[in-house]
């Protein structure tokens, strides 16, 4: 529903958006299950209720309270409350995840060491026969220099393609270097004005 102005905002593969969304859609219909399991054990409690208090075989006063707390617990799990008081705790925890381990110095360091720890040597002990000496680690650099080297600069495609792309902020990534032609074809960038072995490259890739 948010607007996205004159540039495409989707993805038109329609089986990655499937495969997205699919665990989101199983998790509503099991919700919508559950909700209504769950309302049929609130109509067996109210009914259960009723029938002592008409027959006086229990304290009504007593069951009523408890009937009143299983019915708010059961109404808690068919829809937890979203109050303000609740958005807050939830904003608190997201903060202090990402407090512990998204701005966690040892985290980002254990993270962004795990290709060259684990990768390179595996990659090395099978390339080196072929390509000799460290040639994966070669190749992680240069992958690495490509993406680093990438720039925020990019070219996003209108809804109408006939039209010019729009210049547009990213983060450095190897997106970066292509655009969309008027035929929908993904092509390298004429406008950063790259060598010919790296255009080579990028359009291998």
């Amino acid at each position: 529903m948010q607007q996205r102005g004159d540039f495409e905002g989707y993805t038109v593969d329609a089986f990655g958006a499937f495969r997205d969304k699919a665990y989101s859609l199983n998790r509503q219909v099991q919700q919508l299950k559950s909700s209504n399991a769950i309302r049929r054990e609130e109509d067996k409690l109210k009914e259960a209720w009723k029938r002592n208090e008409d027959a006086g075989v229990v304290d009504s006063a007593t069951a009523k309270l408890i009937l009143n707390e299983l019915l708010e617990r059961a109404k808690f799990a068919r829809n937890p409350p979203a109050d303000t008081a609740n958005r807050i705790a939830a904003q608190a925890n997201r903060i202090a995840f990402l407090g512990t381990i998204g701005f966690n110095i040892s985290s980002a360091v254990v993270n962004a060491s795990q290709i060259p720890l684990v990768m390179m040597p595996l990659l090395n002990g099978r390339y080196r026969k072929t390509l000799g000496g460290m040639a994966a680690t070669k190749a992680i650099g240069n992958a690495s220099r490509l993406i680093t080297g990438s720039g925020t600069s990019r070219k996003m495609s209108r809804v109408d393609q006939t039209l010019d792309n729009i210049d547009a902020k990213g983060t450095p990534s190897i997106d970066n270097y292509y655009e969309f032609n008027k035929d929908g074809v993904f092509v390298v960038r004429k406008d950063l004005k790259l060598d010919k072995a790296k255009i080579e490259e990028l359009e291998r890739l």
